[in-house]
């Protein structure tokens, strides 16, 4: 992830932290977008995933007309979000205001979870269990802390 992206994600999250809405609306008038010179970096380009990939790659791109090319992302704990903000914006800029919402989600709205996540667990347990998923979840703040994000995670986001 470059320097600029750590940076304003850290920006980005530490103003969602301290109350101010940070929403991808809110931030839709900056230019994320990836440089010429970023897409033509051959390292942005995950080689060992396209050639997996080929065949399902060249059916999508044969059936409904997508070219797609599998992209490196850090392997940091923030996988996902930098993935999912490469979508959005280009840029693996939103990473620590995605984990900010996530975390949100997970809080808010336990209970829609419970039933189909450790459904066999105490409620005891579970909301200790929680917890932790909770934490994984929070933001960064550009900091590469190992907090890895698991299904969990993939489910709510």
């Amino acid at each position: 992830m470059c320097l600029e992206c750590r940076a304003l994600g850290a920006l980005l999250a530490a103003g969602a932290a301290d109350g101010v809405a940070v929403t991808l609306a809110s931030v839709r008038a900056l230019d994320f977008s990836p440089t010429v010179l970023e897409i033509e970096d051959k390292r942005l380009r995950d080689g060992a995933a396209e050639a997996y990939l080929a065949e399902t790659l060249a059916a999508l791109g044969e059936h409904f007309g997508v070219e797609l090319v599998p992209v490196t992302v850090d392997s940091d704990g923030s996988c996902l979000p930098h993935a999912v903000s490469r979508c959005l914006v280009g840029k693996e800029v939103l990473f620590d205001v995605l984990r900010a919402a996530l975390s949100r989600e997970l809080r808010e709205n336990r209970a829609s979870y419970r039933p189909v996540l450790q459904q066999s667990m105490s409620d005891a347990t579970f909301e200790e269990y929680w917890q932790g998923v909770c934490d994984e979840a929070a933001p960064t703040r550009g900091e590469r802390t190992k907090r890895w994000l698991g299904p969990e995670h993939v489910l709510a986001l």
